[in-house]
Order: structure tokens, then sequence, then C-alpha cells
């Protein structure tokens, strides 16, 4: 069980936690803000999904995997850092976080499932050279994502950026 409190839309779980369980927090609309402190490794399936109201999280430097579905939906976040020891970004984690513009994928990740930032606001992404496969449907829908960063050797899907009307250079190793 996690222990937390909500001061004025800002969630603070305390100290000691080493998990957030499966949908924990899922369609709360009271919180705005996150803080999660050092020590947490893993971020449970669904536990942000749907809060809409949820514009920002700081993420401790121990996290190491944000599981499938984590923050799908939530709608306003705008502002989030990935930690540098961050391993994995499941399924559909980051779907229709529409008011997501940038993000910087660090080099440790190693693994983003299909369908990860699928519909989200992404405007500009950089992938670490850690990653070197883009799975189906991972920028599905993107509409507004212009520009993509990424290492050497990447291969992606070729279905990784169907709908992403407004990118203006395709990565060229492509797979099916």
């Amino acid at each position: 069980m996690v222990t937390y409190r909500i001061d004025d839309g800002v969630l603070i779980i305390s100290e000691g936690n080493t998990v957030i369980p499966n949908g924990a927090f899922a369609l709360n609309d009271t919180i705005k803000s996150v803080i999660i402190p050092e020590g947490v490794e893993m971020i449970g399936y669904d536990v942000f999904r749907y809060c809409k109201n949820l514009a920002s999280i700081q993420l401790p430097s121990t996290l190491r995997v944000i599981h499938h579905n984590a923050f799908n939906g939530c709608t306003a976040l705008n502002n989030i850092m990935l930690p540098n020891h961050l391993e994995t970004i499941g399924a559909y984690s980051f779907k229709d976080c529409t008011a997501l513009e940038r993000l910087v994928i660090p080099n440790s990740v190693t693994m983003i499932y299909g369908g990860a930032f699928q519909g989200s606001g992404l405007i500009s992404v950089s992938i670490g050279s850690s990653v070197h496969v883009i799975r189906e449907d991972t920028f599905r829908e993107c509409q507004r994502l212009e520009e993509i960063v990424y290492s050497p050797g990447t291969r992606f899907s070729i279905h990784a950026f169907t709908g992403c009307i407004n990118l203006k250079h395709y990565p060229t190793d492509l797979f099916e």
C-alpha cells in the first residue's frame, strides 16, 4: 500500500515505497502535480490513467520502469523529465497526452513498447542511443510531430509513424 497526501492538487507520495501499484490514482481529477520520491523503481499499470488535470510530474532518479498505460489519457500533462536510469517505457504509457510537446528519452532506455506515445501532442522527440527498435504504433497519430532525433542503426516499424502528417523527415531504416 502506498502512503500519500494531496495538498492543493499536489500528490506527494511518501518515502519508503519502491513500487506505485497498478491503478493507484487512476481517474483522479483532483491531481494537478505529482512528486514521486527517490527509491521508487516502478510505476505500475494504469497508475495515473485518465488523470485529466495532471500537468506535471517529478520522477525520481531511481525509476527504472514505467508500465503500460501509466499516464494514458493525461491530457494536461506537459512537463515531464524522464530520469537517466529509466530502462522501459510500457505500451500506451503516454497515449493521448495531448499537451506533451517535447520529450528527451534518455540513453538508459532500452525498450519502448508499441503505442507508447500514440496520439500525444509531441512536436519534437529525442531518442537515446540504447533504443535500437521503435515498435509499431509508437508515435501513431502524433499529428503535431515534426522532428525525431535518433541514433544511427535505430530501426523503425513501418507503422511507427502512421498518421504523423507533419513529420518532416521519415527514418529510412524500416521493417515490417
